[in-house]
């Protein structure tokens, strides 16, 4: 199958780089929380089967890493998000299997403002936190 490339002369007949609006659209972007988030560690201050809520004005990120001990029916992290709590959604769930030494499970997701959100291991009871780091 042969693929098409789009031209800047279909899509404008020599327009110019419009770079004013390029700035705008950056620094409106920068003003409204998208650009200047930093990480933060949150590991000592979030726990697992509790309930957050995302106040701070803009979508927010959040990563968890834990570990779980070698054997059994393995483990697994689980994150909820949702409107109301507790959030009932499940938006991102990773589960982990290894038999013969200590594994990690990690997930990633981002929770709306003004939401709730929530992070398990499975019914194993198995993970510890290592890392807790939100984008805010």
């Amino acid at each position: 199958m042969a693929h098409t490339a789009i031209t800047n002369a279909q899509v404008a007949v020599d327009a110019p780089l419009d770079t004013a609006l390029i700035t705008a659209l950056r620094d409106n972007a920068d003003a409204n929380g998208v650009y200047g988030l930093t990480w933060t560690d949150k590991t000592g201050s979030r726990s697992l089967d509790t309930v957050y809520q995302n106040t701070s004005g803009h979508p927010l990120w959040v990563s968890v890493s834990g570990d779980f001990v070698q054997g059994g029916d393995g483990a697994a992290l689980q994150a909820f998000v949702g409107s109301s709590s507790p959030p009932t959604v499940e938006v991102v769930k990773q589960q982990g299997y290894n038999s013969t030494a200590n594994a990690e499970v990690n997930v990633f997701f981002v929770v709306p403002d003004d939401h709730y959100y929530e992070v398990n291991d499975d019914d194993n009871g198995t993970v510890t936190v290592q890392e807790w780091a939100e984008l805010e």
